[in-house]
C-alpha cells in the first residue's frame, strides 16, 4: 500500500484542505474526489485513493487506461445507487500498445433499487459494481465485491456492437489476428481476477461474460450467487483456477452459445437448492450449445447433478463428485436422469475418466 501511495500520480483525499490540492508544483496532485482524479488522469497514470467511503449515485467512469488502488478493500469503498459503481469505457487507445488497467484493494457496493425476481434471467448493467464495456486489458486484484441488503452487484462484461462486428470478423479470417503471439486479438478483452471476493451478488451473475471476452479468474471466493455463479457466453473463454463458488439457485458454473470453460483445482458447492421454471437443468456444471468445458482435480458438493451437458464437448477427469441429487431426483418411474452425477445429451464429445463418486444417485 505504501508503495502505491508514493509512486502515484494523483492521489484522492476527501480530508485534503486547500493548501495541499491547491499545490500542484511538488510530488503527485492531490484531490478530494475521485470523479475530480478519472477527469484528469490520462492513460498510465496510478491514482491512490485513501481510506473512506465514496459515494456517487451515478457511480464513476474510467474513460483512460489507469491504475486505481485503495488503502485498503476494508477501508476503500465504493457506492453506486443503481448505475454500475465503475464503469469501464476507454476510448481506442493511439498508436503502440495499449497500457492495461489496474483496479485494485477496494469494496464496491451497488444500492440499486430495481427490482428483480432472484431467477430472472435479465442481467442488468444498472445492477452491476463493475460494467465492462471496450476491449481492454482489466486486471482486478484483492477487491470484495459485497451484495449488500440489495444484494446486487457482480462484474458485467457486455463489449460494444461496434467492437462485436470486429470480433466476428476476425473470427471468420484468422489472419486479420494480432500477430503479437499471445493467441488473443488485441481488440479482445481481457479480463485478470485474482485474490477477490464476492459476497450476494444474486442480482446477476458474480461474472458475467460475453461478446468473446477471455476471462481467468484465480485464488476467488463466489457465494450467495443468486441464479449463476459464472455465465459465459457469445464465444467468450472464462478459466477458473483455484476458486471456490457456492449457493447458487441455479447453477455455479454455465457455458452456452459456443463458449469455452476451463475450472482446475476449484470447488464448487451448494446448487440447484430450488427448481427454476423452465429450466431443464439445476446443475453444479452446465455446458450446452456446442460450448466446450475441461473439468479436473476439482472438488463437485451437493447439487441436484453434478454436471450437465448438452450438444456440447466435456473433459471431466481426476474430479471428486460427492453428495449429488436430492430426494425428488427418484420418483415413482425411476431415477430423473436429468439429476445423474454427470447427465450428457445429444451430439458432443465427451470424456469422462478417474473421478472418484460418492453417495450420488
Amino acid at each position: 500500500m505504501l508503495r502505491a501511495r508514493l509512486s502515484a500520480d494523483i492521489i484522492v483525499d476527501p480530508g485534503a484542505g486547500p493548501e495541499v490540492t491547491e499545490n500542484t508544483e511538488d510530488g503527485p496532485r492531490t484531490v478530494t474526489s475521485l470523479q475530480e482524479a478519472l477527469s484528469l488522469a490520462e492513460d498510465g497514470d496510478k491514482i491512490f485513493l485513501e481510506a473512506g467511503r465514496y459515494t456517487r449515485a451515478e457511480g464513476w467512469s474510467v474513460t483512460s487506461r489507469v491504475n486505481i488502488s485503495g488503502a485498503g478493500a476494508g477501508q476503500c469503498v465504493l457506492v453506486s445507487a443503481g448505475s454500475p459503481t465503475l464503469q469501464i469505457c476507454a476510448a481506442r487507445p493511439g498508436e503502440g500498445v495499449a497500457t492495461p488497467i489496474l483496479i485494485q484493494r477496494l469494496q464496491f457496493l451497488n444500492n440499486c433499487d430495481e427490482q428483480s425476481n432472484d431467477n430472472s434471467e435479465v442481467t442488468s448493467s444498472n445492477a452491476a459494481h463493475l460494467y465492462i464495456i471496450s476491449p481492454d486489458t482489466v486486471t482486478v486484484k484483492e477487491c470484495l465485491f459485497t451484495g449488500g441488503e440489495r444484494r446486487s452487484g457482480g462484474i458485467l462484461i457486455a463489449e460494444e456492437a461496434f467492437y462485436r462486428s470486429l470480433l466476428e470478423l476476425e473470427f471468420e479470417n484468422p489472419e486479420l489476428l494480432s500477430d503479437s503471439g499471445s493467441g488473443m486479438s488485441d481488440k479482445c478483452l481481457r479480463l485478470f481476477v485474482d485474490f477477490c471476493i464476492f459476497t450476494e451478488c444474486q442480482r446477476n451473475c458474480c461474472l458475467f461474460s460475453n461478446n468473446q471476452a477471455t476471462v481467468i479468474v484465480s485464488n476467488t471466493v463466489m457465494s450467495g450467487c443468486g441464479r449463476l455463479g459464472v455465465s459465459a457466453g457469445e464465444g467468450s473463454s472464462v478459466s477458473l483456477l483455484n476458486c471456490h463458488i457456492s449457493d447458487c439457485s441455479l447453477s455455479c458454473v454455465s457455458a452456452d452459445n459456443v463458449s469455452t470453460i476451463n475450472i482446475l483445482g476449484s470447488y464448487l458447492s451448494e446448487s440447484g437448492g430450488s427448481r427454476v421454471l423452465g429450466k431443464q437443468f439445476n446443475s453444479g456444471i452446465v455446458v450446452t450449445e456446442k460450448s466446450k468445458a475441461t473439468v479436473s482435480r476439482s472438488l463437485l458438493r451437493s447439487h441436484r447433478s453434478a454436471v450437465s451437458v448438452d450438444d456440447a464437448d466435456l473433459v471431466f477427469e481426476e474430479n471428486c463428485v460427492m453428495d449429488c441429487g436430492t430426494e425428488d431426483s427418484v420418483t415413482e418411474a425411476g431415477l430423473e436422469l436429468e439429476q445423474s452425477a454427470v447427465y450428457i445429451s445429444r451430439a458432443g464429445n465427451v470424456v469422462v475418466r478417474a473421478n472418484n463418486f460418492h453417495n450420488c444417485n
